[in-house]
């Protein structure tokens, strides 16, 4: 199994800068995951706490670790569970070291990052046991990064949450209005006033390792990743020659077209042309543009995704 961690950001400053942020770990093992919360508990709706949006529009929450507050962006790109740094791992009392593994990076760089096994992660009223920490390497950070423009503040929270620490949690993203929640099923955003009839539901697929789904677009029906660590919708391309750095400086690199999930419509959504180099081919990437206009309700238990386009505020 592989794991991709994606970041295209634009930092809040008159010229633009862009980060791409991807590795890759080989042959990560099966860990054996835990029974669902919802078959455990019952119907339940947990609001999470969206804490900041970065400059580069990045969702961060506040995740508890032996009594303490870390920032940690929300990441649906990176398949893991969490990734801190070394000063703030060195915090958690009973951490038990696992292993070393190698990541690469988009140039071929490999580091080794190790990984712990922490009692516990805290998200709101939800506790999860036993999750799996990586080391945060910096200098691995700074190679995978790309920059134009000048940066001025971090676009980088201190920790790193994945998909795979939700996935016996369902979660739903109301990202537009800045919130969140753990939630068992669709019946349940339904009484919680989420019209459930303007949901559009389709087939969640995470055998590659990433939450995608399939879509309609120009080129016929294709899977579509969703990620909440990439600030724009990006659309593979062939870089012909130009740099990233060109490309995304181009506005001829930005196309404008709909999406068609399950024959209902989403108009007008733009993407950045832009290439992405991984082992595993990625057709697209809905990033926060996409999030930003969307409520999107993962169902891990029953594999679907709900998607609703957010009405324009009056």
């Amino acid at each position: 199994m592989k794991k991709l961690w994606f970041l295209l950001s634009v930092c809040a400053v008159l010229s633009i800068g862009i980060y791409v942020f991807h590795s890759i770990s080989k042959e990560e093992p099966h860990l054996q995951s835990t029974k669902h919360l919802k078959n455990s508990y019952g119907p339940y709706f947990f609001p999470i706490a969206i804490a900041k949006f970065s400059s580069a529009n990045l969702p961060s929450l506040i995740i508890k670790l032996n009594g303490n507050d870390v920032l940690a962006e929300l990441d649906l790109g990176f398949r893991g569970e969490a990734v801190l740094p070394k000063e703030v791992l060195e915090r958690i009392e009973d951490k038990q070291f696992i292993d070393e593994k190698t990541m690469y990076g988009p140039r071929g760089a490999s580091y080794k990052k190790k990984r712990y096994k922490a009692p516990k992660i805290e998200i709101g009223k939800v506790t999860f046991s036993d999750c799996i920490i990586q080391e945060e390497i910096d200098e691995f950070a700074f190679i995978s990064t790309i920059q134009l423009g000048t940066k001025t503040e971090s676009i980088y929270a201190p920790g790193r949450i994945g998909w795979e620490l939700f996935k016996n949690c369902n979660l739903f993203l109301d990202l537009p209005n800045a919130k969140a929640a753990f939630c068992d099923s669709i019946k349940t955003l339904q009484n919680r006033g989420y019209p459930s009839e303007q949901f559009v539901k389709t087939k969640l697929l995470s055998e590659r390792g990433f939450i995608e789904m399939k879509a309609m677009g120009p080129d016929g029906e294709q899977i579509w990743t969703l990620d909440t660590g990439c600030t724009w919708n990006i659309l593979n391309c062939s870089a012909q020659g130009k740099s990233i750095e060109e490309m995304s400086l181009d506005s001829k690199n930005i196309d404008e077209f709909s999406i068609s999930i399950n024959d209902t419509a989403f108009n007008q959504i733009s993407f950045h042309k832009l290439p992405i180099e991984l082992p595993i081919p990625v057709y697209g990437i809905l990033g926060m543009e996409f999030f930003k206009k969307h409520q999107v309700f993962i169902d891990f238990s029953e594999n679907q995704i709900y998607i609703r386009k957010v009405p324009p505020s009056k």
